[in-house]
């Protein structure tokens, strides 16, 4: 239970404040959170696009192959000449380099890109952990701040009926001085009334003692 100087150093602007802050903060962080996987997503669908441009590329660049090497096929077919024939190869040769290349630069450009995204899926799921932790963190100060509120909600229960009773106890307390002032003023005026007889009496005695004296 609270005592009264915590009640007194209790301050309801305060924690009214705090729990505004707390909400505010918890939205943020959901929302913080919430654009983190957004740019996650946009991140996977970029790479998926750039998958797909890569295969259909591959693609590309094998029918681009097989095209030279039914192409050089023909011209070896026909060159009847042995240097001819070793140029057209050069030149294949050069192509399959070529296209050995641009395979290399995209599977590079592949590699690079699920590097790039292995390292904001590790920072994702390490935002997400902070965000959690810091909502577990606020989810604990709230209940925390119930809890005071349940307890000094009983405190202040508990007051009231100590107030009701003393005020009762203060109303009968009246009543009764009340009641105690009306049975004094009745004995004053009894003791004045009294009083004016006696002296009214002794008025008389002494008055009849006079006279008789001075016959």
């Amino acid at each position: 239970m609270i005592d009264n100087n915590k009640m007194i150093g209790f301050d309801v602007n305060y924690f009214l404040k705090n729990c505004t802050d707390l909400e505010k903060a918890y939205e943020n962080l959901l929302s913080e959170k919430k654009q983190s996987e957004l740019r996650l997503n946009e991140a996977l669908n970029r790479f998926k696009e750039i998958n797909e441009k890569y295969e259909q590329e591959k693609k590309n660049t094998l029918d681009i192959s097989l095209s030279i090497s039914e192409h050089t096929d023909k011209l070896i077919k026909k060159q009847k000449y042995s240097e001819s024939y070793e140029n057209v190869k050069k030149q294949n040769e050069d192509f399959k380099e070529k296209i050995e290349m641009l395979k290399k630069e995209k599977e590079q450009a592949k590699l690079n890109m699920e590097e790039k995204i292995k390292m904001m899926d590790i920072k994702r799921r390490r935002e997400t952990e902070t965000y959690e932790k810091q909502i577990r963190n606020d989810k604990n100060k709230m209940l925390e701040l119930e809890r005071l509120i349940a307890e000094l909600g009983l405190d202040i229960s508990t007051k009231d009926a100590e107030i009701k009773k003393l005020r009762s106890f203060l109303n009968e307390l009246q009543q009764d001085n009340e009641r105690k002032i009306l049975e004094y003023e009745q004995q004053i005026k009894d003791l004045i009334i009294k009083n004016e007889q006696n002296n009214r009496k002794n008025k008389v005695q002494l008055i009849s003692t006079f006279n008789i004296s001075l016959l």
